[in-house]
């Protein structure tokens, strides 16, 4: 089996995401100073308010835990997100796949 993984960049809808059985890993993010993950299932567009958002680094581990539980379960995986030339968590992903290769060629 094939499991397909994005991330919350991708702001695809909560039906879009289940009907496909798609993988969402959780970026976060901080509106006014809070911090947040964000949730595949909110729609963000109803959220806007003018206040000041600013995003942080994904941790590897938030690759490496859902990617290896996939991996070590006999499947596939694929990892659609955002260009690396504009965030860093391409590179993270790019990070997992190199650890993730030792233990699943």
């Amino acid at each position: 089996m094939i499991q397909i993984f994005t991330d919350t960049s991708a702001n695809l809808p909560a039906a879009y995401i289940q009907k496909y059985s798609l993988r969402v890993i959780p970026l976060h993010y901080s509106i006014n100073g809070v911090q947040a993950e964000q949730d595949p299932t909110i729609d963000f567009d109803g959220k806007r308010s003018g206040a000041p958002v600013s995003t942080a680094m994904i941790n590897l581990a938030a690759f490496l835990e859902p990617l290896y539980a996939a991996l070590a379960a006999g499947d596939d995986v694929i990892y659609i997100g955002m260009s690396g030339g504009i965030s860093g968590t391409a590179h993270a992903a790019a990070m997992a796949v190199q650890e993730l290769q030792e233990e699943f060629p």
